[in-house]
C-alpha cells in the first residue's frame, strides 16, 4: 500500500514537494535545477502514477516555481501528462500555475504548458 503523502523538502536546487492524497492537493514550489532531473523527479512521477491508478477522487496540482532548467521542464511535462491522462479517462484533474507578477519567464512557461495540455490549466498571477 502506498503512503498517503509524499513530502520532500526543497533546497537551492530542488523544489519542495507536498503531495497529499486526502484532500487531493499536490503542491510543487521553489527552484528546480537538479543536476539529474530524472533522479530528482523519478520517485515523484512514480508516486503520482501509483496514486492516479488507485483513485477516482479529483486532484489539483499547484505549481509555483521561481525557475527551472531544461531537464526539469521534461519531468514537469511528464507529471502534467499523467494528470491529463487521468482527466481524459473521466476523472477530475487540474493544474494551477502560479507566477509572480514581475516574472515574465514563468508566466510564459505556464502559457506554453497550457497550450500543449488538454485539461483545466489556470494561470494565477500572485
Amino acid at each position: 500500500m502506498m503512503e498517503d503523502t509524499l513530502i520532500l523538502k526543497g533546497d537551492r536546487q530542488t523544489p519542495s514537494i507536498n503531495f497529499n492524497c486526502l484532500p487531493g492537493q499536490f503542491k510543487l514550489s521553489g527552484r528546480s535545477l537538479p543536476e539529474n532531473s530524472i533522479e530528482c523527479y523519478g520517485p515523484v512521477i512514480d508516486w503520482l502514477q501509483n496514486y492516479l491508478c488507485s483513485t477516482i477522487d479529483p486532484i489539483l496540482l499547484e505549481i509555483k516555481l521561481d525557475y527551472f532548467n531544461s531537464g526539469s521542464l521534461k519531468q514537469l511535462y511528464k507529471l502534467f501528462l499523467l494528470i491529463e491522462n487521468f482527466s481524459k479517462s473521466g476523472n477530475e484533474g487540474s493544474i494551477i500555475w502560479k507566477y509572480a507578477k514581475t516574472d515574465v519567464l514563468m508566466e510564459q512557461k505556464g502559457r506554453e504548458f497550457k497550450q500543449f495540455l488538454d485539461l483545466p490549466f489556470t494561470l494565477v498571477e500572485i
